[in-house]
C-alpha cells in the first residue's frame, strides 16, 4: 500500500507539470501593449499610424493604467511637436525645441540630429487626439486633466467600445465628472448597433431632460431605425415627449421664479420710497441704488469668504444677511446727515438731490467693481455647482469655489 501512495503521488505530480508546461505558452501569449511598437508605429506612415491608433483605442479598456499612461505621454508630445523620430526610433522632448530627448523605450539621452517630427493627416489627428484623450480620462492624475479627457473623447464617441467609458466611469472617483462620463456613455449608446442598448440609451436621457437631451434624441429622427422600426419610433417619440414635457414644466416654473424675484425687488423699492415720504417728506430717487449697495455688499461678504475662508463658502450668505443691511443703513445715515437734513421743506430739491446722489453711487460701483455683471450664490447652488464638472462651472450663479 506505502508503494502505490508513492506511485500516485508521483503520476499526480507529473500530471501537473505536463498542464503546467501546456499553459505556459498559452500565458505568455497573452496579448499586451507594446510601447516600443506602438512609438515604432507612430513614425511610419499615415496607414501605419491609423492601424496603431485603431488598435490602441479598442483595446484601451482593457489596457494596464501605466501603459496608458505612457501612451498619452508619447501621444501629447506628437501633437506638441515634441516627439522625434530617428528613423524607427522615437524620441521624446522634454520642451520643444531642444537639440536632445529621451528614447521612448530605452530612457536613455539622444540626439535628435537627423530626426523628424511626424506629419499627422486630418483622420490620423483626429484619432490621435481620440488615444490621447483616452488615456488621460483613464489614467489622468487630476480631475482637471481627466476632464479634458472627456472633452476629447465627446468628440468621437461613435467609434468607442463600450469597456472604455465603463472602465472610466467605474475608477473615476469624483462625483461630477462620473456622472458627466455616464451622460457621454448615454450619448453613445444611441448611435450603437445594438437596438436594444440604444432604447435604453434613450430612455436613460429621456429620464434626465434637458436641451442638450431633447439636441440628441431629436437628431434620431433622420435615422433610418426611426422609419423601419416601429418600436423604435414609438419609443423615440415617447422620449422626446417626455423631454419637451418637463421643458415646458421647467421653463414655466423659471417664469415664475424670476417674476415673483422682480416683483420682490420692485416692492421694496416702492414701499421704501413711500414709507420715506410719508414720515421724513423727501422723494428719494435713489432708492433703488440701496438695494444695490445691499447687493454688492453682500457680494463682497461672499468674495471675502471665497477668499480668506474656502471651506465656509457655503455659510457666507448668513454673515451677508446682516452686513447688506448695515451697508444700505450707513449710507442713508451718510446722505440724510449731509444732504437731506437740509431739505425737508423743499421737496422738489429733495428729488433733485438724490437724483445726484443716484448717480453717484452707480458710477462710484462702476469704478469700484467694474460694469461686468455680478452674481452671489446661495448654499445649494454652490454645493452643486462643487459636484459639477469644470467646464460648466460658468454655469454657476457667482461661479465655483
Amino acid at each position: 500500500m506505502v508503494e502505490g501512495a508513492r506511485c500516485a503521488r508521483v503520476w499526480l505530480c507529473g500530471a501537473l507539470l505536463l498542464v503546467a508546461c501546456l499553459l505556459q505558452p498559452a500565458v505568455a501569449a497573452a496579448p499586451g501593449f507594446d510601447r516600443a511598437g506602438f512609438a515604432a508605429s507612430l513614425c511610419g506612415d499615415g496607414a501605419g499610424q491609423g492601424r496603431a491608433l485603431d488598435e490602441f483605442i479598442r483595446s484601451s479598456g482593457e489596457t494596464a493604467s501605466e501603459d496608458l499612461a505612457a501612451a498619452g505621454a508619447l501621444l501629447r508630445g506628437l501633437l506638441d511637436r515634441r516627439l522625434i523620430c530617428v528613423g524607427y526610433t522615437a524620441i521624446l522632448l522634454d520642451k520643444a525645441g531642444l537639440s536632445e530627448g529621451r528614447e521612448v523605450t530605452t530612457g536613455a539621452v539622444r540626439s535628435i540630429a537627423g530626426g523628424r517630427s511626424p506629419v499627422l493627416g486630418l483622420r490620423q489627428r483626429a484619432l490621435v487626439e481620440t488615444a490621447s484623450g483616452l488615456a488621460t480620462l483613464i489614467a489622468g492624475e487630476t480631475v482637471e486633466l481627466r476632464l479634458k479627457g472627456l472633452a476629447a473623447v465627446e468628440r468621437r464617441m461613435a467609434g468607442l467600445p463600450d469597456a472604455v467609458l465603463m472602465r472610466a466611469q467605474e475608477s473615476e472617483s469624483d462625483a461630477g465628472l462620473k456622472a458627466a462620463i455616464g451622460v457621454a456613455a448615454q450619448g453613445a449608446a444611441l448611435s450603437s448597433p445594438d437596438p436594444t442598448r440604444r432604447l435604453a440609451a434613450i430612455r436613460a436621457v429621456a429620464e434626465a431632460p434637458s436641451g442638450a437631451a431633447l439636441s440628441r434624441l431629436s437628431v434620431l429622427k433622420g435615422d433610418p431605425a426611426y422609419r423601419a422600426d416601429p418600436g423604435f419610433r414609438a419609443a423615440l417619440d415617447a422620449g422626446i415627449a417626455r423631454v419637451e414635457r418637463a421643458m415646458w414644466i421647467g421653463r414655466g416654473l423659471a417664469v415664475l421664479y424670476n417674476g415673483l424675484s422682480f416683483a420682490s425687488i420692485l416692492f421694496m423699492a416702492a414701499a421704501g420710497l413711500a414709507i420715506i415720504f410719508g414720515l421724513m417728506g423727501v422723494i428719494n430717487l435713489a432708492q433703488g441704488e440701496f438695494i444695490m449697495v445691499g447687493a454688492y455688499a453682500a457680494y463682497g461678504v461672499q468674495e471675502a469668504f471665497r477668499r480668506f475662508a474656502p471651506g465656509f463658502l457655503d455659510l457666507y450668505l448668513i454673515a451677508a444677511i446682516p452686513v447688506a443691511f448695515l451697508a444700505a443703513a450707513l449710507v442713508g445715515i451718510a446722505i440724510e446727515a449731509l444732504i437731506l437734513r437740509h431739505l425737508y421743506r423743499r421737496p422738489l430739491m429733495s428729488l433733485l438731490a438724490t437724483w445726484a446722489v443716484s448717480l453717484f453711487l452707480i458710477n462710484l460701483v462702476r469704478v469700484v467693481f467694474g460694469s461686468r455683471r455680478r452674481s452671489t450664490a446661495t448654499r445649494a447652488s454652490t454645493c452643486c455647482c462643487r459636484r459639477m464638472p469644470r467646464r460648466r462651472l460658468e454655469e454657476c450663479p457667482g461661479g465655483a469655489p
